[in-house]
């Protein structure tokens, strides 16, 4: 999926976000790599894909939904005078000191003229644009290091979000190569800058908890919560500069994350302690599902009389947690009759079955105020 499973610390998948915010090697140092879900799904369909070519889709039917837009591409990308075609490769680059970053590259395909084409897989819904892109440069730099091709073609494929791929022709090997020494060297320094923004949320240091840079926001923000001269700290609000402001919004991701991880712990000491605890008391949900499908599921759901894309789109995008309750009170809202409502609230739930599953976990807290007589 990129990289292999012994990290390299200048991992090519890395370089972007070191690019962005230098600081992140050291603040990453130590911490380890953490499998969310969607890296684990995105790790088994490069699997899939991967064994679909070394082994040839006898039957491309067979293969899962999310893979066969990748099977297609690539039977239109290979030529029948291809040298080779590998997958999974690992990759290298060197320096008179040893080896600076190695990594995993997805397809090497290796033309008669002496050519190479790399391909990357990405089974995300973040486009990634491939002109640029430090993690194809650095690929290309490694394997044109040891393979000497006469040129170096870089391809991004993304099946959940678009239908054509990105390509890089010509990828300029001693530019990038520059580049990302620059890069390293940048992020090796003891005083280099800490940058938070959107790359924060590929950032272990980030997921972690424990970026000093996101850490110092998030403190600012409970102190402006817990000021005395206005409920919510709307004072501290309204009185920040715009800097502020949009520092304190990159740290709210890690401010969620942390209240998320709150609520589990006091949920399960009041499951210990007879359904309450400090102050909380359990409060049991029903009608949570786990899209699985969830493109098809969006495509379905605006087939459905009165819903649009815009209005649904925000419940399940990057196969979120849906609230089959939440659609239904939207199918309330579009209908014209009680018959209509009856028929969409049949509809949805038949839908849910079709693309989601059940979580295992259906309880979450309500947070009521203790009784101080």
């Amino acid at each position: 999926m990129g990289d292999t499973a012994m990290h390299s610390d200048f991992a090519p998948s890395s370089l972007d976000r070191l690019e962005k915010c230098p600081g992140s090697f050291l603040a990453c140092l130590g911490i380890p790599s953490h499998e969310t879900e969607a890296s684990l799904r995105g790790t088994s369909l490069h699997q899939a894909i991967a064994k679909a070519i070394r082994e040839g889709a006898e039957d491309p039917s067979d293969l899962l939904p999310d893979v066969r837009p990748a099977w297609d591409f690539y039977q239109s990308l290979v030529r029948e005078d291809d040298i080779s075609r590998e997958t999974e490769v690992r990759v290298s680059y060197k320096t008179f000191s040893g080896e600076l970053y190695f990594g995993t590259a997805d397809l090497v395909i290796t033309r008669a003229d002496s050519s190479i084409v790399l391909v990357d897989w990405k089974f995300g819904r973040t486009l990634v644009p491939a002109i640029g892109n430090l993690q194809l440069a650095a690929y290309a730099c490694a394997i044109a290091q040891e393979r000497r091709p006469s040129r170096v073609d870089g391809v991004i494929f993304q099946p959940m979000v678009s239908e054509e791929p990105a390509a890089w022709e010509d990828i300029p090997l001693e530019e990038s190569r520059d580049r990302i020494l620059s890069v390293i060297s940048g992020a090796k320094e003891d005083v280099a800058p800490l940058c938070p923004g959107e790359h924060c949320r590929f950032c272990p240091a980030f997921q972690d908890a424990s970026c000093p840079a996101i850490r110092t926001c998030a403190k600012a923000m409970g102190e402006a919560v817990i000021r005395q001269d206005s409920p919510l700290g709307e004072s501290a609000i309204a009185e920040a500069s715009e800097e502020r402001l949009e520092a304190w919004m990159r740290a709210v991701p890690l401010v969620e994350a942390f209240i998320a991880r709150l609520k589990e712990r006091i949920l399960s000491l009041a499951k210990e302690n007879g359904g309450k605890y400090a102050g909380c008391a359990i409060k049991r949900t029903k009608g949570r599902l786990k899209v699985t499908r969830p493109s098809s599921f969006l495509s379905c759901v605006i087939d459905l009389p009165g819903f649009r894309e815009k209005d649904v789109w925000w419940l399940i995008a990057g196969c979120a947690s849906v609230s089959v309750t939440s659609l239904k009170a939207m199918a309330k809202e579009v209908a014209e009759s009680k018959e209509e409502r009856r028929d969409l609230e049949s509809a949805i739930s038949d839908l849910a079955e079709a693309y989601g599953e059940r979580g295992e976990d259906a309880e979450s807290l309500v947070l009521v105020q203790e009784s101080r007589e």
